[in-house]
């Protein structure tokens, strides 16, 4: 397994496509299917935080269509959907309050 390179800095934005910024940071009359392109290959930057993870997966239609748009060398900072990271404290009163307060690593598990 190749590790990844640590001591390069790579400069984004959490989230890309906001209203306010066609006409400022994008051109007024960008279309939205183009904004993610734009974003990579015209303002140069190499990563971005897709923040709707955090409220819902998308679709791997979406995720490849993303990947496309983007250089080889782009990377993606998803956040945890919320069910696993905020919804769960709603079935704390299953867990043993003796050793909750313990709990500092939460980590995320791949296949």
């Amino acid at each position: 397994m190749e590790l990844p390179e640590l001591s390069k800095y790579r400069i984004g934005t959490s989230g890309y496509q906001f209203p306010d910024w066609f006409g400022t940071v994008y051109p007024p009359n960008l279309r939205q299917r183009n904004v993610l392109e734009y974003y990579a290959n015209t303002l140069g930057l190499d990563t971005v935080e897709v923040n709707y993870t955090y409220y819902r997966l998308p679709s791997p239609r979406t995720s490849e269509a993303m990947a496309r748009k983007v250089p080889d060398d782009f990377k993606f900072v998803v956040p945890s959907f919320s069910g696993m990271t905020h919804d769960i404290w709603e079935g704390t009163d299953r867990i043993s309050s003796g050793w909750l307060h313990k709990i500092t690593v939460y980590y995320l598990q791949r296949p």
